[in-house]
Formats: C-alpha cells, sequence, structure tokens
C-alpha cells in the first residue's frame, strides 16, 4: 500500500547539508522547514554570510530558524507546530538534545560522511585522509543523546583516491549520503530496516579541527605527513617554520628513497621541490608559501628566497 508522504524538518549548515537537502526535494515526502546555525562572518570584510541551507530555504520559501541556542523553548514549541514524521540532520554543527530527539514521530536520522562508528564528530572527512585511509563512507543513523552514537541503518564504502583531498572526497561523500537518504526513510516507511547497534570497541574520534592541526611534526612519517596534508586541504592546512617564518606547504609528496637526518633538516634545495627528512622517508615540497608573500612552485620560490642544504625547518 502507497504510504502518505511524510513531513520532515530538516537540520543543516554547510554544502554538504545542501546537496542531501537538494536531494530531499526530490523525493516523495515534503520539506515543512528548516533549521541551520546562525549566519557567521567570512572573508576579507568579514561580513555576515548566509549559510547554504539558509539559501536554499529562502529560495524555497520555507521556514527557516537560526537559534544561537538549541535549548531555546520557543524552538522547541515552533518545531512541535510541524507535526512532523522525521527531522533529518546533516552536517548541521550542533547536538540536538533529547527534547528535540522525542519531537518527530519516527525519530532524526543523521547522515554521516564515515563508516560509523570511525570519526565520530565533527570533521570526520579531514582525519579520515589525515590518518592515512584508504576507505571512507557514508553513513545513515538514528540519532540518540551521544555524538554519533545511534544505531545504523544504512552504510555504504567508497574508496579515497590516493592523491584525493578531504576537500574533494567531501564531495564525492555528500552525493553517497544523499544517495542513501531516500532508501533509509523507504526502508523506515516499510519496516525493513533493522536498527543496528554501533560496535563501542571499534569507534574513533574526529574532533574539530584546529589551527595547530596543520604544525608539521618532522618526526612522523613521510606518508603520514603527506597524508595530513590532503586531509587539511583547505583548512586548516600545513604549515612549518623557516628562519623564524611561517611556511605553508601547499603541495608536497612522499619518498622513501632519502638520506637518514634529523627530521626537518633540509636534504636537498632544487628545482623539483625541497626534500625535507622526516621520522621515516621524506617528503618533497614542490608548492609553498612563506610568510607575507605569494604561494610559489618550489623552483620559483629558490629564485627569490635562498634554502641551503641542512637547513633545520621547524620551530
Amino acid at each position: 500500500m502507497q504510504t502518505q508522504p511524510w513531513k520532515i524538518v530538516f537540520f543543516g549548515t554547510d554544502a554538504v547539508s545542501r546537496v542531501v537537502l537538494d536531494a530531499l526535494f526530490e523525493g516523495p515526502d515534503r520539506v515543512v522547514a528548516c533549521v541551520s546555525q546562525p549566519d557567521r562572518p567570512a572573508g576579507r570584510g568579514r561580513n555576515l554570510h548566509p549559510t547554504q541551507v539558509k539559501i536554499v530555504a529562502q529560495t524555497k520559501g520555507l521556514p527557516l530558524r537560526q537559534p544561537e541556542r538549541m535549548r531555546d523553548p520557543e524552538l522547541v514549541q515552533w518545531l512541535q507546530s510541524f507535526n512532523a514524521e522525521l527531522f533529518v540532520v546533516a552536517a548541521f554543527g550542533r547536538i540536538l538534545k533529547p527534547e528535540l530527539l522525542q519531537i518527530p514521530l519516527h525519530g532524526c536520522l543523521n547522515v554521516h560522511t564515515s563508516l560509523l562508528p570511525k570519526y565520530r564528530g565533527a570533521a570526520p572527512i579531514q582525519w579520515a585522509v589525515a590518518n592515512g585511509e584508504q576507505v571512507s563512507g557514508a553513513t545513515i543513523m538514528l540519532m540518540d543523546q551521544g555524538m554519533d552514537t545511534g544505531p545504523l541503518l544504512l552504510q555504504r564504502e567508497l574508496a579515497i583516491g590516493p592523491h584525493e583531498t578531504a576537500q574533494q572526497l567531501t564531495v564525492r561523500l555528500a552525493a553517497l549520503g544523499a544517495a542513501l537518504l531516500p532508501e533509509a526513510i523507504k526502508g523506515l516507511k516499510a519496516g525493513t530496516l533493522e536498527p543496528v547497534p554501533q560496535e563501542e570497541s571499534l569507534s574513533s574520534a574526529a574532533p574539530i579541527l584546529r589551527k595547530s592541526d596543520g604544525l608539521i611534526d618532522w618526526s612522523l612519517n613521510a606518508a603520514l605527513i603527506a597524508s595530513r596534508l590532503r586531509g587539511f586541504t583547505p583548512w586548516p592546512g600545513c604549515y612549518t617554520y623557516l628562519d623564524g617564518k611561517l611556511l605553508k606547504v601547499i603541495e608536497a609528496c612522499a619518498e622513501s628513497d632519502c638520506d637518514p637526518a634529523q627530521p626537518g633538516t633540509v636534504l636537498k634545495s632544487e628545482a623539483s621541490g625541497l626534500l625535507v627528512a622526516c621520522g621515516r622517508g621524506c617528503l618533497r615540497i614542490t608548492r609553498l608559501q612563506l610568510e607575507g608573500r605569494k604561494p610559489l612552485e618550489c623552483c620559483t620560490f629558490l629564485s627569490g628566497c635562498h634554502v641551503d642544504p641542512g637547513t633545520e625547518l621547524g620551530d
């Protein structure tokens, strides 16, 4: 028997959210309202920029709230007024409190861009790439009061390319999560999906990124440093110090065939790249940016900034 369309309230903020929200509009169910984070200042002028979900909500003429506090009683009452069958959350950036989780008739679904229970938290894509994972994926889960700890409904794997950045992987995982969501909703309606508890012993954290995460630890192996560079693109990036000045590493690759030396020591300074010793192997830096200057290919950089072999990078 054909079921009636469900009323859905959507919670989201960034570009991943927008991809998932667009997928909901293509399905049989009806998005009746949206919740997003408040607009934040961005860019050089630090002007307020609307969230991606706000842009969509305004375009579609949907009711929208952007609460500073998720415990606001007015927000709870507003959400209750829609009599929604389902809440859908994707890259919202806030935890839903118990009083919100209890509102929709059939619970709250979260579209998470990792293979839970691995990489619970705010930056699952970035940490998966930064840690050198070869496989990631998307998960649809029923939310509970924990941080990405609810039972699993659907998962699908996706291989991470050897040179893929977090920014590139985000695009693919957003599309994968958006494709899984209608399947999960259909399964909930039909009663064909059995929620599976997460295995706590396999859990790992993906905390919000901080600028300090980008500081290169040259004692790590070169392959891991290269992975961190891919994982932290575009932000916070990876950086070190040259003669006390901040040096951004924009493009680099790991090499295994190099002479042993104190980690952070420049082994070779040539047009094809700065070769820097790591805890194991070495990193060839091919594009970089010195504090106060623009990004340059290594050959151009060295024409204006002499770096001798034996120079030590770091603080």
